[in-house]
């Protein structure tokens, strides 16, 4: 390691000839402070004809991005913030066919921001939810399996200032 370095300067100018861009920060790298809070509350109900619960969370995050180095670079943050929603049933025996039945949800909803100089920048949102619902057979003689159905659905947008987004990226 750098003991008590960001950059090493020996080796920096090894590399490239030439001496840094800024004054070494010696323990100390600007913009790399953050903060988040999040929590998760849920519930459950177990009982002899099966069981169903569900949960949700949520996080928020703020944190810097260590600048290039170069004199006047943008200060560039991420606002974060990620929500999600989950359930899950299960019936035991619902029926004369079935060994059990298995309902599962989950709902997703994440947002970034990337902030310049504390304007927004771009905008990265996904938001979406899945579902799955399970028949597992009791046994035929040799014959066991599930049968099953499965959504998903999912919207990503990105909004971005012209010219922001690296080469190559969608539009």
């Amino acid at each position: 390691g750098i003991p008590g370095y960001a950059i090493n300067d020996a080796a920096y100018r090894e590399q490239t000839g030439g001496a840094l861009p800024q004054v070494n920060t010696r323990g100390y790298l600007a913009n790399t402070a953050g903060n988040a809070i999040g929590g998760t509350a849920g519930f459950s109900w177990i009982d002899d004809w099966g069981s169903s619960g569900a949960s949700y969370s949520n996080r928020n995050d703020y944190y810097g991005i260590p600048p290039d180095g170069s004199a006047g670079a943008p200060r560039v943050n991420i606002v974060q913030n990620v929500s999600r929603a989950t359930s899950k049933s299960e019936w035991i025996k619902p029926g004369d066919l079935f060994e059990k039945a298995t309902l599962r949800f989950a709902w997703n909803d994440y947002t970034h921001y990337e902030l310049e100089d504390q304007a927004v920048n771009a905008t990265f949102t996904n938001k979406g939810y899945d579902s799955r619902f399970e028949l597992e057979q009791l046994p035929w003689g040799a014959l066991n399996g599930k049968l099953g159905f499965q959504t998903q659905n999912n919207d990503f947008n990105v909004v971005a200032a012209p010219g922001t987004l690296p080469t190559g990226a969608p539009a």
